[in-house]
């Protein structure tokens, strides 16, 4: 077994330096070699992203999940600072929060938050968002606004980031659009379902921590008032609606949207109620392990390939016949490069998220199987080669157990 402090360190240093573009101050998601351009020779063309290829999402590319990547390594920042009260990590700090920014205010369709920007121009970007990027981001603001790491310069553009985003769903999540976000076109979009009958349990409270953080930073009581018109039906439905297949990150933003309600709602009735929605989800992923057979170790250093050069064997074809997705598309060319190492990255993940999501439930006690599949994906970790982000919520979940007192046993 590595050191562990070391190994996270390599990890911290991972993200740091080799997965944060200095152009655009955003996390991509994949290295592609170990050249010095590795990040972002890859990435979409400017033309490409014009044509929305190969798909108005951006997924496969590098550049999906900017706003995953970002607001997570912000998590980190903000618990290790919490703990170390290191000011050099304000440095770390101000970087990332500037590429929340550039993505929250790229668009000229104010409160569309950008999955990501491309470094060649720092401002193309996919049409189509999701409700996921959404949640990280507004709970990474959140968690800064209220940390002790908040300097007042920050506050006023926070602000606005969060009012712009409860702007835009007023507007746009309404029965007549299906309760949908939209895409930044004003078409129907993918993943961008608020409310309403289609989802499920841990999707149901993404509109109301968007609401509610609008107000706790605003203090503007409409928004409060907008978020108590659901917030009965969201609290009833996030527990009884539950999919039995619901996914590990499906889980952990669930988690971090309850995190958010339970921190800003000044009821305590209602926080009541939200401390037992969050043990809820942290029982639910108590007893993941992971799936050896999908965890080939030999890989998980491995760079990525190029997405244009996915064969037909890795890559997700979606063809498109049915006119309700055609509708969704808009016209659109729709397939998704899929790399043979993302088994290996979403093993990573689900441990590493399960741990995390523990965490904010209260949970101060992991289980020694899960700490050991918690030490043993760390174990395989190579600094030098590593070529993804699949280990932020290792570091995510390293430094909210010092913050947390939580028995990680690392």
């Amino acid at each position: 077994m590595k050191n562990i402090g070391c190994t996270m360190e390599k990890i911290w240093n991972h993200f740091e330096h080799k997965m944060l573009c200095k152009e655009t101050n955003l996390i991509y998601d994949f290295l592609v070699g170990y050249d010095e351009d590795a990040l972002t020779k890859a990435l979409p063309t400017l033309g490409e992203i014009a044509l929305q290829i190969p798909n108005p999402c951006g997924w496969g590319t590098g550049m999906e999940d900017c706003m995953l990547n970002n607001p997570l390594m912000l998590d980190a920042v903000i618990y290790r600072y919490e703990v170390t009260k290191d000011k050099k990590l304000f440095g770390l700090a101000d970087k990332l929060l500037a590429g929340i920014r550039l993505c929250a205010t790229v668009s000229d369709d104010r409160g569309y938050l950008a999955r990501g920007v491309s470094p060649l121009d720092g401002k193309s970007h996919y049409i189509n968002s999701s409700r996921d990027q959404y949640t990280q981001c507004i709970y990474a603001l959140f968690h800064y606004y209220t940390s002790s790491m908040m300097r007042e310069k920050d506050k006023e553009w926070i602000t606005d980031v969060l009012v712009s985003f409860a702007e835009r769903a007023e507007k746009n999540i309404t029965k007549e659009n299906e309760y949908d976000y939209l895409r930044e076109d004003g078409q129907r979009g993918l993943v961008c379902n608020m409310w309403g009958p289609t989802l499920w349990g841990h999707e149901v409270n993404r509109i109301h921590m968007i609401y509610l953080a609008a107000w706790y930073t605003s203090r503007d009581e409409h928004w409060f008032e907008l978020y108590k018109e659901i917030r009965d039906e969201g609290i009833r439905l996030a527990t009884e609606r539950i999919h039995p297949r619901t996914e590990m990150y499906g889980f952990l933003q669930m988690q971090v949207s309850m995190k958010l309600l339970y921190e800003a709602e000044p009821e305590d009735e209602y926080k009541k109620k939200y401390a037992e929605i969050l043990k809820f989800v942290a029982q639910k992923v108590s007893d993941y392990r992971i799936t050896e057979e999908k965890l080939d170790y030999t890989q998980i250093n491995s760079p990525f390939s190029d997405w244009r050069e996915k064969t037909a064997e890795n890559v997700w074809h979606h063809f498109v016949a049915r006119t309700e997705r055609n509708a969704l598309i808009g016209g659109y060319t729709y397939y998704v490069p899929q790399e043979k190492l993302w088994d290996e990255v979403i093993e990573i993940r689900n441990i590493t998220e399960a741990v995390y999501i523990r965490m904010l439930g209260g949970d101060r006690s992991i289980s020694e199987e899960q700490c050991s599949d918690f030490l043993k994906v760390l174990d395989f970790f190579d600094g030098e080669k590593h070529c993804s982000y699949a280990y932020i919520c290792a570091v995510v979940s390293y430094w909210a157990a010092k913050f947390f007192d939580a028995e990680l046993r690392v």
